[in-house]
């Protein structure tokens, strides 16, 4: 095994932090959790560096769940781990994983992520902040792209790749592996493929897919009599909580191709649906008031709610006022 180890000025202190904030992240109020976490992680290089080479080695713990000596760490306390591998000349990757195996077994939360004998079958928490997002490369060479406020769980098995989007919107570009299907499950929608690039996107409404590549298969992941659907290219289908009949249509590629670069696209959209993609990534809000017949052509930037307002105000010759609580609304000229 390879024994790979930390930057020099990574001191033992901010491990063992970086690995508290990876338990605490994937336990019950990671979501709570998360502000607190990216603050703490950008007041310094050494615990951005400490952090991903945490998440870096999250699945060696797996390898090493049941190795004796993992065992044996496990009934001492993280404090204790941390000493003994320093002393030993530094952090290095095996001692690290050592210290999440135990730390995570004391801390109460193996509901939360489980160790398996299987090396690589344990389940891998991304998630994005909002107004963030995040590239994740998988095992088996799949990316997965991650737009704002979005969270996934990923379990990689000898015989099948797993993911569940939690909330919000993900690509995946999939690795072709004929030998283990790629499932994608979020509400109520089970999407199946082997080698493609698609979307899935959570809302209020429902689950929504869109295929730009390769083919994929959607269904209902109760398996009811509801019949599954194949889509091709330019498809695309939502899945209602409802047993409602899957109904596919086209939609345009173009536009929904470039969120993953922070540009929003729209070819015709109302302007409702506009600011819905817009607000996406704020927590401010933009507010459409007597302009819905308006359809908008262009360009955004994704997390620029000011100029977003100053644009479409400026086409179509809307005003713009705030809202007490910093909302922009768009209504009729003054």
């Amino acid at each position: 095994m390879t024994d790979h180890r930390f930057e020099r000025r990574t001191t033992p202190d901010v491990i063992r932090d970086a690995a508290g904030w990876f338990i605490r992240l994937r336990g019950p109020d990671g979501r709570r959790a998360r502000a607190d976490y990216a603050r703490w992680r950008l007041a310094a290089p050494e615990r951005s560096q400490a952090c991903d080479e945490i998440e870096d080695v999250w699945g060696l713990a797996g390898d090493l769940a049941n190795d004796p000596e993992i065992r044996d760490l496990i009934a001492r306390t993280p404090s204790d781990v941390g000493p003994t591998a320093s002393e030993r000349g530094g952090w290095n990757r095996r001692a690290l994983a050592a210290a999440l195996v135990g730390a995570i077994a004391l801390a109460g939360i193996g509901t939360v992520l489980k160790l398996h004998a299987v090396p690589g079958a344990v389940e891998e928490v991304y998630a994005t902040d909002l107004g963030e997002q995040r590239n994740v490369t998988l095992s088996d060479g799949s990316v997965i792209h991650l737009d704002t406020a979005s969270e996934v769980a990923v379990k990689m098995t000898s015989g099948q790749r797993n993911v569940r989007l939690r909330d919000g919107r993900a690509r995946f570009n999939v690795a072709h592996d004929s030998d283990r299907p790629f499932i994608v499950q979020a509400g109520q929608a089970r999407v199946q493929a082997l080698g493609t690039v698609f979307d899935v996107s959570r809302a209020a409404d429902g689950v929504g897919v869109d295929l730009f590549q390769g083919g994929v298969e959607v269904g209902r992941e109760d398996q009811s009599s509801v019949q599954p659907v194949r889509l091709s290219p330019g498809d695309h289908v939502q899945v209602s909580a409802s047993a409602a009949p899957l109904r596919v249509v086209r939609f345009d590629p173009a536009s929904r191709w470039s969120w993953t670069s922070g540009r929003l696209l729209f070819n015709g959209a109302p302007l409702t649906q506009v600011a819905a993609e817009v607000n996406r990534y704020e927590t401010r809000k933009l507010i459409i008031s007597d302009a819905s017949a308006q359809k908008f052509r262009g360009e955004l930037k994704a997390g620029d709610l000011e100029g977003s307002a100053a644009i479409l105000a400026a086409l179509y010759g809307l005003s713009v006022s705030r809202t007490p609580n910093g909302d922009l609304l768009l209504g009729p000229p003054r």
